[in-house]
């Protein structure tokens, strides 16, 4: 059982932060992988890249991407999950580690990156791990 004391997700598969459509809450459970692994409804006190609440969900918004596939000549998407763990483990908040990933592999802010539609946060961007 997948308990609400997930503080921080990280999901590494194929559209994991895809709400399904009629996404609700009720008494039956939860749908979709970001309601599922933290136990809160997402539409109240998980929002799509906010600031309030203790827990934070990071998916993928379509296909994942292989560790394989290159994003330049010099990372391939290995280094994603790498780089932003790397940042997690200096305390770095949510939000700090998307973006300083983002800076060491493509020399840009995380939204700026064709990361930044692509790989979703669901909850509190403010969430450390250490």
């Amino acid at each position: 059982m997948i308990s609400s004391k997930n503080v921080h997700t990280f999901i590494w598969a194929c559209e994991s932060a895809i709400m399904p459509p009629g996404t609700h809450w009720d008494g039956c459970g939860c749908y979709g992988l970001p309601a599922a692994f933290t136990h809160n409804p997402p539409s109240i006190t998980l929002p799509l890249w906010g600031s309030t609440g203790s827990q934070a969900y990071l998916g993928w918004a379509g296909g994942s991407p292989q560790y394989e596939w290159a994003i330049n000549s010099n990372y391939n998407y290995a280094q994603v999950a790498a780089a932003y763990y790397y940042y997690m483990g200096q305390n770095y908040a949510t939000a700090a580690a998307l973006i300083s990933m983002a800076n060491i592999i493509y020399g840009a802010s995380f939204q700026n990156t064709p990361l930044g539609n692509w790989l979703v946060a669901y909850g509190n961007m403010n969430v450390k791990i250490v």
